[in-house]
Order: C-alpha cells, then sequence, then structure tokens
C-alpha cells in the first residue's frame, strides 16, 4: 500500500427499501489513528500494520458471532489474536461474500453458508507452524482462522462501531506503491500506456546525470515540467471536497454535546441522530 485514498461504509443490515441503494456515508481517510475504545458512527480510517492492530484473547467453545442478517449486533471478542507460535489468526469475513448487494435483516436472521456465521471454537487454542505464511488456515472445531501476514496492513477506524449498534461493511480504497522494476523484460504495469513518455523522459535524464553531461540539468528541468505539465491536465473535474462552518452565527448545534461542528464531530451525531 502506498496510501489511503478514501473510504465509505454502508448500513449493510439495512432493508427499509430493498429496492433503493444502501445508506452509505463518507469515512474520511487520516494518518496514523491511535487505538481508542469510544464507540460511535466511525467517520475515520487510516491503515497501520497488522502487528500495531488490536489483539484480542482466544476463547474456548465461544461461537463467533457477526453482526450482519441478524437483529442487534452481538457482542463478540476481538477476533484476531497471537497464536503460541508468533502468528496473527483473524477471522477472514471477506469469506463471507458480503457486498453492497447483499439482502438486508427483514425480521429472519440470515444464514451464511458454511459459516452460521463464523462456528464455534474448540477446546484447544489453534496454532499454525512458526512463520507460516500469509493466508494459510487454521481449523479451530467449526471455526477457520486465517494466517495474517506480521508486515501486511489493517484497517483501524475510529471511533469504533458501537456494540449493538449499526452493522457497517466498510469500503477501503487506497493506491498501490509503483512496482519494483527488477528486470528488463518486466512492465511498468499498472502506469497508464499514456504516461510512458514520463518515465522515459526521467529515465534518459538520470542517464545524462549519470555520465556527468552538461545536458543533464536541462533535461531534468524538462522532465519535471513534462511532469507538472500532465499533473495538471489531469484536473478536469473539481474534487469532492467542501468547507463547512465550525457553528452557526447563534453558536453550537444544541445536539453536537457542546462539541463544535468540526473534524472532532463531522456529522453531529448525538442527540438529534
Amino acid at each position: 500500500m502506498g496510501w489511503m485514498e478514501q473510504g465509505w461504509r454502508i448500513d449493510i443490515n439495512n432493508n427499509i427499501n430493498p429496492n433503493a441503494p444502501k445508506p452509505i456515508y463518507a469515512c474520511e481517510a487520516v494518518r496514523d489513528l491511535e487505538q481508542t475504545a469510544y464507540q460511535a458512527s466511525p467517520f475515520n480510517i487510516s491503515f497501520i500494520p497488522n502487528s500495531l492492530a488490536f489483539m484480542g484473547v482466544w476463547q474456548k467453545n465461544y461461537a463467533v458471532t457477526c453482526g450482519y442478517g441478524v437483529a442487534q449486533t452481538p457482542a463478540s471478542f476481538i477476533q484476531q489474536f497471537v497464536d503460541a507460535n508468533g502468528n496473527i489468526l483473524f477471522i477472514n469475513s471477506a469469506a463471507c461474500g458480503l457486498s453492497f448487494n447483499s439482502p438486508g435483516f427483514s425480521g429472519t436472521p440470515i444464514t451464511l453458508t458454511g459459516y452460521n456465521p463464523y462456528g464455534i471454537t474448540g477446546t484447544v487454542q489453534p496454532s499454525a507452524p512458526p512463520n507460516s505464511p500469509a493466508g494459510t488456515q487454521v481449523p479451530d472445531n467449526t471455526v477457520t482462522w486465517t494466517v495474517a501476514d506480521p508486515n501486511g496492513f489493517a484497517m483501524r477506524l475510529a471511533p469504533l462501531p458501537a456494540y449493538s449498534g449499526i452493522t457497517w461493511l466498510m469500503v477501503p480504497v487506497y493506491q498501490m506503491k509503483p512496482p519494483l522494476i527488477t528486470s528488463l523484460s518486466q512492465t511498468l504495469a499498472p502506469m497508464p500506456d499514456e504516461l510512458g513518455y514520463l518515465f522515459r523522459e526521467g529515465f534518459m535524464a538520470m542517464l545524462y546525470d549519470h555520465v556527468g553531461s552538461r545536458l543533464a540539468m536541462s533535461k531534468y528541468q524538462k522532465w519535471e515540467e513534462s511532469i507538472y505539465t500532465a499533473l495538471r491536465a489531469g484536473d478536469r473535474e473539481r474534487d469532492d471536497a467542501i468547507f463547512y462552518p465550525t457553528e452557526s452565527i447563534m453558536g453550537n448545534n444544541p445536539f453536537s454535546n457542546g462539541l463544535p461542528f468540526g473534524p472532532a464531530w463531522p456529522f453531529q451525531y448525538g442527540g438529534g441522530y
């Protein structure tokens, strides 16, 4: 991952109008979110190394639940832990296949085939062999754990989704880092073909610099100008960004619990929610 671009959250259980889109809310992409125990509707999202994520404690004979397809979000232990061999084990909810088009809860619990939704843990804490590769599956009675790459990334939310609150399907959007070129047979994918000239101009500028040519500076400046022109050429659409006043001319919103309308309280959730 290169950086987090944006994100949104979907009220996945909402079934007020099956023919209309489910409610979708924005999530602001930020950096270096700290751990928090505060619970509300999450509006901040960032990515962190898996090794820095919240870790829970495995429990035996425990029915591991999720909030999809039930009337009320159940309380559950943190669904990732470090096993006896140092592997990070987590429950991969992607196996449930949830999407924007998943049916909402309409009075009858929805059973996810093969997961129910996740199963019941056994009597002995599961573990994978030391340094198991990411994606290794570890059985635990009827629960299946998955090994996480310790150098991979987890998504951190703030505030935390509330116990017995709305069940959110989180959709993060991130940009990948550019590929490392290690051989002449490797392509520049996923760089678009129409921007290939920028790579070639930069490559030539660095060759001139490498041999100590007096043309190196002018070639480098031409490359910078080409990058700037290409960047400005992409600004054909306005950004989806809006300025909000922190408070009205009559003072704070009565539902804001004393907080001004701003980054710490962007949606004025409170007594009027």
